[in-house]
């Protein structure tokens, strides 16, 4: 505690001269440019400064990604260093299954804290996802099954690593009061719709979704779902360790490699529970609500989740871990998809992709509130 407070106490700002001591002390091939673009960062509120460079390693120059906090807040540092301990437990892990990225160095001290990473290439067929349909599109029954198994991998490599590492994630509760609040939170949420009639209001999620959906109560019938489906969060609660929870899964986040494996990416957000049922309802609920725009992806993905899932947990477990997902992500999707001014002005989309994102993912949502195991057999 004593050192993490000390870690917090000597952040600043990152300037020039602060990068300028790094890509020296790291032996990097840098121009005045790559300082200028590092400071520029490339992430939502300029957290972070990210580059790909040459680095002189015992004698030769290989390509190495450099990511360092430039905002100099606690914030963006627990974030990152989260992201560090995990890809450096993940990569010494030998029980641990899928690829991952190899820290070759890390700085938690000082002003600027930075770690190097291996990199990695793309190419036709293999490389870095991309949240658009045409990625989706791509995917096979063999594709979905390798990046299935990666998740689950993933979930439970948090049995074998290094206890310590919990410490650095958060902590994703199995307790139903907070999942009910958080959901309660969401339907109360007032945002402006615009209907395909050019009808505006300025109405809450829940109040929108009742007049598309046909009833009222909608909360009821939402907590109905979730304290049904409960049951199985409790039962499957692991008494040894815990389970890691990606908790950001979406395509962008995902690396395919040349031999047609899978590799998770990016752990800023990664926390930890007991229950497998949480795991798989964030996960897969994430990865299925941003697929929004590709039905096909969305029912491979579903096939794959149980089919898999059978295997590590009892079809219950994993059943209710796909009705929680669908419901949380949907939910959320809605939230944002019904909103005009989010999705027009902020995402900066055209008022056709509004119209047919929010009609998509009100659809989603009435399915869940119909679904049965059957679904999943």
């Amino acid at each position: 505690m004593i050192l993490d407070f000390l870690y917090y106490f000597f952040l600043r700002k990152a300037k020039k001269h602060h990068i300028k001591k790094i890509l020296e002390k790291e032996n990097f091939v840098y121009t005045h440019q790559d300082i200028e673009s590092i400071l520029k960062g490339n992430q939502k509120g300029v957290r972070y400064g990210n580059m790909v460079l040459l680095r002189r390693e015992n004698g030769q120059e290989c390509k190495r990604f450099l990511k360092i906090v430039i905002d100099g807040t606690v914030r963006t540092f627990k974030l990152f260093r989260r992201q560090v301990e995990i890809s450096n437990a993940l990569n010494k892990d030998t029980k641990y299954k899928s690829p991952s990225m190899k820290v070759i160095v890390y700085s938690f001290k000082g002003t600027t804290p930075y770690a190097i990473f291996e990199t990695r290439e793309n190419g036709n067929d293999y490389g870095f996802m991309h949240d658009n349909q045409s990625f989706y599109e791509k995917f096979l029954d063999r594709d979905m099954e390798n990046l299935v198994n990666a998740i689950y991998y993933f979930h439970n490599a948090g049995l074998n690593i290094n206890k310590e590492i919990y410490r650095y994630t958060q902590n994703i509760t199995s307790r139903i009061f907070k999942h009910k609040k958080d959901i309660k939170k969401l339907l109360n949420t007032i945002i402006t719709h615009k209907s395909k009639d050019e009808i505006i209001d300025q109405k809450s999620v829940r109040e929108v979704l009742e007049t598309y959906l046909g009833f009222k109560n909608l909360d009821k019938i939402v907590f109905g779902i979730l304290e049904k489906n409960w049951k199985n969060v409790i039962e499957s609660k692991i008494t040894k360790g815990n389970l890691l929870v990606h908790a950001d899964m979406q395509i962008d986040n995902i690396y395919k490699h040349k031999d047609g494996n899978f590799e998770l990416l990016d752990f800023e957000w990664v926390g930890q529970t007991d229950s497998p049922v949480i795991a798989i309802m964030y996960d897969y609920g994430n990865l299925r609500a941003r697929a929004w725009s590709s039905p096909s992806f969305q029912r491979i993905l579903d096939k794959k989740m149980f089919e898999i899932g059978k295997k590590y947990y009892k079809n219950e477990i994993v059943e209710s871990g796909l009705v929680l997902g669908k419901l949380r992500s949907s939910l959320m999707m809605c939230r944002y998809h019904l909103d005009f001014v989010n999705t027009v002005k902020k995402d900066k989309r055209t008022e056709e992709d509004y119209q047919n994102m929010y009609k998509k993912t009100v659809e989603s949502f009435k399915e869940v509130l119909n679904i049965g195991v059957s679904h999943y057999l």
